[in-house]
């Protein structure tokens, strides 16, 4: 016995293993309970073995015994001495024996008083406890049972047999208390929970206070700071375990072996892992790791925690819901599966490898053709090949076939294509020999995500002809090639004869810098182009078709004068006198064009007349005079006659004519009068 539970641990023995086999073949954790776990009193103590199992072995726990021997205590009456016919005095508190044996700071409670006297002998011992009546006895030793909770002082006397009384009595105190201390618990640590919903996602330190009732504490469970002669301790303990209902124990002992043990501290809610996956299922891959379309994820998740009861459970609002599905095209992709509890505790599980493929193969063309998907003599010179490319950029190409027919014409039989280890087919071939064909050829791929092609057209068209262009103009210019109408229309006729057909025609106006584009599918396109303002023009012109060749470069010249020449006259003299005999009078005119000579076309002809009044005419001349030389004066006309002075007569001249585009002016006749 020493007053403490057994600390030097348990052995078991086994029997019945076969082979040599030994414990270790055994799962789980040897464990020991009973009685024996917690006794500290003398006697016998079931020590209970358990905790291991077996698939081969039906396990027979046996109990064994903790035996616990009383230890031998000495109590020894204290010696003492006095003087013959002198008198004994005890100081207060004074104690008349020792003790060796006691356990920590046990005491004793039954206290036996044994007097002697050398001569007549003990009559009687008379004691009492604290100041409650004496009680007296026969005999020389008294037995003082010590009940009561507290300091209890036993003050005792002796009276021999001749009569004579302990003249100063003795004095012995007892302290008994069966009281432990008062345990209180205080604040956790964190003072607030850290996670959702109350729950606490660490260990949690629970504040503890101790304070004696009556004996100073000597010691705490687990150990808390203690000063000298304390009255009180205080101290905390980690809360470690988890679940909904968490509680920690804290023990304090006083001088009296009491012991209090708090079992159960306030519970706080403490749960520290996240949730898990608990089943999982997803779309399958193709025979080549690969899908086609979504992959969907199905799964449930669960909170729990073996060995735990109470979490907080999943949040369904802070974690992927189920199902979820990736459809992103992309080679061994991630995703993620987040699932986090109330507590607020997550973690984040990786789903790989996943490949998904939703494009079927493509099909390039090597050298490629322009835009229009003709091919002309410089993209693909007479009897070079064109290669057919059939591949796949994400799972790769899993097989491929052509079918190679006339343009029109349903496909025929397949012929397979080798994929390379490049993961490429390629087929070969000529098109359009002299100047130009087409060909069509059919595919059909399949790749590793199982996406098909199935009759991919190719057409290969080849056109090694260019265009003709060619234009006409209305209304048809004069021979002087001027015109005077409003406007004039061009028309530009195109023709291509290669297959590919017009594309487009492009015209410019040189003079007024402006161009247009007209864009036809037929095989012959007119524009028409209009040109309205004066002066000269050149439309310019070229046709292209759909395999972006030119034809020749066409022009034609526009010339547009829509403005008469000016005409002035004049005589010299101006003026006759009448008489006899004639005067020469010099009759002169010019027609001119503007100074901007360029717009205009020019004179053509100068026509004039001179006639008089007279009853008998004696002057009469006109005609018309085609003018050859050009420049603004290049319509002068001057003409000297000898007009008969004859009182009365009025001569008259007029002067007009065309200019190159036919513009006709005339002028305001000049007149001499003879008075």
């Amino acid at each position: 016995y020493d007053g403490a539970t057994y600390t030097g641990g348990y052995t078991v023995n086994y029997t019945g293993f076969v082979n040599s086999e030994t414990a270790g073949v055994l799962s789980g954790t040897l464990a020991f309970g009973g009685a024996a776990a917690t006794a500290t009193q003398a006697g016998a103590h079931l020590i209970t073995p358990s905790g291991l199992t077996s698939g081969n072995y039906a396990l027979t726990f046996a109990d064994g015994t903790l035996t616990i021997t009383p230890k031998a205590l000495t109590i020894t009456a204290s010696n003492d001495t006095k003087v013959f016919g002198g008198t004994k005095t005890y100081g207060a508190g004074s104690t008349a024996f020792t003790s060796v044996g006691l356990v920590g700071a046990e005491t004793i409670g039954t206290v036996t008083i044994t007097a002697s006297d050398s001569l007549s002998g003990v009559a009687s011992i008379s004691y009492r406890l604290n100041d409650a009546a004496a009680i007296t006895g026969p005999g020389s030793t008294a037995t003082v049972n010590v009940s009561a909770e507290g300091v209890t002082v036993v003050t005792f006397t002796a009276t021999d047999l001749a009569g004579n009384t302990t003249v100063t009595p003795g004095s012995l105190t007892v302290q008994k208390y069966s009281v432990g201390p008062v345990i209180s618990w205080g604040a956790t640590t964190p003072a607030q929970a850290n996670g959702g919903g109350g729950w606490f996602t660490t260990d949690v330190s629970m504040a503890w206070t101790a304070t004696a009732q009556g004996p100073l504490l000597i010691t705490t469970t687990p150990a808390g700071p203690l000063s000298p002669n304390a009255v009180s301790a205080s101290g905390s303990v980690i809360i470690t375990g988890e679940g909904v209902a968490t509680t920690a124990s804290v023990a304090v002992s006083d001088n009296a072996r009491n012991t209090t043990t708090a079992d159960s501290s306030p519970a706080v809610k403490i749960d520290r892992h996240a949730p898990t996956i608990e089943t999982l299922s997803r779309t399958a891959p193709n025979g080549y790791n690969w899908n086609n379309g979504p992959v969907a994820y199905t799964f449930t998740a669960t909170d729990l925690v073996a060995g735990v009861t109470g979490v907080s459970g999943v949040d369904a609002a802070a974690s992927t819901v189920s199902p979820f599905s990736v459809s992103t095209e992309g080679a061994n992709q991630t995703a993620i599966i987040t699932l986090a509890d109330i507590a607020g505790n997550s973690a984040a599980y990786p789903q790989t490898g996943i490949n998904i493929d939703l494009t079927a193969p493509i099909v390039a063309v090597s050298p490629a053709p322009n835009a229009a998907g003709w091919y002309n003599n410089t993209l693909l010179p007479d009897n070079a090949l064109v290669s057919i490319t059939v591949s796949d950029a994400l799972s790769g190409l899993l097989s491929a076939s052509r079918s190679s027919v006339v343009t029109g014409a349903a496909p025929g039989a397949y012929s397979a294509l080798t994929v390379t280890g490049s993961g490429q087919a390629v087929y070969s071939l000529a098109v359009g020999g002299g100047t130009g064909g087409t060909r069509d050829v059919y595919i059909n791929a399949s790749d590793k995500g199982l996406n098909t092609l199935a009759n991919y057209l190719v057409r290969l068209q080849v056109d090694r002809v260019a265009p003709t262009v060619s234009s006409v103009a209305a209304p048809v210019s004069l021979a002087s090639g001027w015109v005077s109408a409003a406007s004039v229309n061009v028309t530009i006729t195109g023709i291509d004869t290669g297959g590919s057909l017009l594309k487009s025609i492009i015209w410019s106006d040189v003079n007024t810098a402006t161009a247009a584009s007209v864009t036809d599918s037929s095989a012959t396109s007119p524009v028409t182009v209009t040109v309205s303002t004066e002066g000269v023009h050149t439309v310019s012109y070229q046709a292209s078709d759909n395999a972006d060749q030119l034809s020749t470069s066409g022009s034609r010249p526009v010339r547009i004068d829509r403005t008469p020449p000016t005409v002035t006259i004049g005589a010299s003299p101006a003026s006759m006198t009448a008489g006899t005999g004639n005067t020469t009078v010099t009759f002169s005119g010019i027609l001119s064009e503007a100074a901007a000579t360029t717009l205009k076309s020019g004179v053509a002809t100068v026509t004039y007349t001179l006639t008089d009044n007279s009853p008998t005419p004696v002057t009469s001349l006109s005609g018309t005079l085609n003018v050859t030389q050009t420049g603004v004066n290049a319509g002068r006309f001057s003409v000297g006659l000898p007009l008969p002075r004859t009182s009365g007569t009025v001569y008259t001249f007029t002067l007009g004519g065309t200019d190159r585009a036919g513009n006709a002016v005339s002028s305001t006749p000049k007149t001499i009068s003879v008075p």
